[in-house]
């Protein structure tokens, strides 16, 4: 069972790559769409996807079939919840928006990779596995 420390430091690097695979994929996109607008809609789709597929490879322990198949539930949970929560906080470094959407992006993966722990952990309890 991991200490409350390394899920702590576990979320922290989750919420470095909310800041910084958002940024690094839209200029991927922007560049290759030639688009702002078009570059950063794909970016958000691709970049929440390859966030939580990242830190379920890293930080998961569990089967391949888990570390596949839960990146893609909280992923839709993710895009379900930027599409449908307002930015929890309005920050006006940039005028697209992006802190808002990365910083509210990191708080629901934050709490959705939360709530899979609990899950595994209720699971491996029943089954005394070790969970992530």
């Amino acid at each position: 069972m991991k200490t409350l420390k390394q899920r702590i430091l576990s979320y922290c690097i989750l919420v470095v790559l909310c800041c910084i695979v958002p940024f690094i994929t839209a200029m991927i996109f922007i560049a290759t769409t030639g688009d702002r607008e078009l570059g950063l809609t794909f970016s958000v789709i691709w970049s929440i996807g390859l966030i939580h597929f990242i830190f379920s490879v890293i930080f998961l322990q569990t089967s391949w079939l888990l570390k596949l198949t839960i990146p893609i539930v909280t992923t839709v949970i993710a895009f379900i919840g930027l599409n449908y929560l307002p930015p929890f906080i309005h920050t006006s470094f940039d005028m697209y928006g992006y802190w808002d959407i990365v910083i509210t992006l990191s708080l629901i993966a934050v709490i959705t990779w939360e709530i899979v722990y609990q899950l595994l952990a209720v699971i491996r309890k029943q089954k005394n596995e070790p969970h992530f």
